[in-house]
């Protein structure tokens, strides 16, 4: 949100230069991720999964919420709204092994905003595929990849500006200055968008924000210890268990 490109897009499509926003597509398409840690015969369970938290929902979230909801966000921006509703599906087809945990290797979410526009969620985890991070948004007049720069820009191989310094900046601008900054906001609705299409795909259900939003589900454990007890166990073979659609509560 602090990339001058991609606040000059979302500034383009809130004044209507693409006529009146309809679609909104989500792209975290990769290979995978290397945040991998190897069990040790000393490690209790606590210490293995806190470690390896990547795979395990009640400490990721799944990758949905844990990678994908930057994606997610920026569609939101753009809309300058949250969906109400999402709807999906997702699976391990590859990442299928015990030292996976218990996370999906792809999800497919349709998110429904109140008045009825569409976004579009893709987000896989698998080698050898079509890999992309993207955002696109399509109007009645148009549409806009919102994270890419004008040809002309790129033709010039313009030096970008680093929109982590420049969040940075702002910050502690802020802070020296006395003046209001806030960003929690837009942080913690656009997670509750990505735990809303995780419980869509694990649960195969239409899932609303407002469900969501008061669910009493609880992922974390009893207590936090190393030698406490995960909320997920693996079984005798160690599987750990896996979100089945149909079958898994939503909220």
């Amino acid at each position: 949100r602090h990339d001058p490109v991609y606040q000059r897009n979302v500034r383009r499509i809130r004044d209507g230069g693409i006529g009146d926003l309809r679609l909104l597509c989500a792209y975290s398409n990769r290979a995978g991720t290397g945040k991998y840690l190897k069990r040790l015969p000393e490690m209790t369970e606590m210490q293995y999964q806190v470690g390896h938290w990547y795979y395990f929902t009640w400490l990721s979230g799944d990758f949905i919420v844990e990678q994908s909801v930057h994606m997610l966000d920026v569609c939101n921006w753009a809309k300058g709204a949250y969906p109400v509703e999402a709807q999906g599906q997702g699976g391990r087809q590859v990442r299928t092994g015990n030292d996976y945990g218990q996370i999906y290797d792809h999800f497919a979410i349709e998110y429904t905003y109140d008045d009825g526009t569409k976004m579009f969620s893709q987000n896989r985890h698998i080698r050898g595929c079509w890999n992309v991070i993207a955002h696109h948004a399509y109007g009645t007049g148009g549409h806009v990849q919102i994270g890419a720069a004008p040809a002309a820009e790129r033709r010039a191989k313009r030096q970008p500006a680093n929109p982590y310094q420049i969040e940075h900046d702002v910050l502690f601008d802020a802070i020296r200055n006395d003046e209001p900054h806030a960003e929690a906001e837009y942080a913690a609705m656009s997670t509750l968008t990505a735990i809303m299409g995780r419980m869509a795909g694990y649960s195969g259900k239409v899932v609303t924000r407002d469900e969501a939003f008061h669910s009493t589900l609880d992922l974390s454990p009893d207590r936090y210890a190393w030698d406490a007890k995960p909320s997920s166990l693996p079984d005798d073979k160690g599987h750990y268990p896996v979100a089945m659609p149909g079958v898994t509560k939503a909220w």
